[in-house]
């Protein structure tokens, strides 16, 4: 499973800012001296922008609450008449809609926050395969159908999708 992690940025340093553009699956938090200096798109994808001269108090408070959000992923899948949330904690290892919730195994668990990570992309076999240590065995294909029966026969909706040739999604 990718690791989620806060990635603390100097938007006052050129070198930095590039680094941290092409960065996905981190929460950012900027730190900046001027108020009017902070990079357009990077701005807008940091969870927080604190101004130097940064309080130690400031700074650990806004790193907590940034951490809180990094153990949850959520999902809301269907229409608008049919739509329906899911929320996977990471550190319990259990997806929930409503009341219903159902325990993942480690494998299980890292293929379908990739999945939810990408959302309406393929994610190729191969990709998924490095994630659980697959290999060329048919392991990947054993654990997503081990996840979908069991999200199936917990909530009663089809959340993962084979795309021949290509890999698995989620819709």
């Amino acid at each position: 499973m990718p690791a989620a992690r806060i990635l603390i940025v100097n938007l006052d340093d050129e070198a930095s800012v590039k680094a941290a553009a092409g960065l996905r699956g981190s929460i950012m938090i900027g730190i900046s001296r001027h108020e009017d200096s902070i990079p357009g798109v990077l701005g807008q994808k940091c969870r927080a922008i604190l101004h130097r001269p940064v309080s130690f108090e400031g700074f650990r408070n806004t790193v907590r609450e940034a951490m809180s959000e990094i153990g949850r992923l959520s999902l809301t899948t269907g229409g608008r008449s049919k739509a329906r949330r899911f929320e996977l904690d990471l550190t319990s290892r259990c997806v929930s809609s409503g009341a219903t919730s159902v325990k993942l195994t480690p494998s299980e668990l890292a293929l379908f926050s990739r999945l939810i990570e990408a959302r309406g992309k393929t994610v190729p076999r191969d990709e998924l395969a490095r994630l659980i240590g697959a290999g060329a065995s048919n392991k990947t294909e054993v654990h997503i159908s081990n996840l979908r029966q069991k999200l199936e026969k917990t909530f009663g909706d089809r959340l993962i999708y084979t795309i021949r040739g290509g890999g698995y999604m989620i819709k």
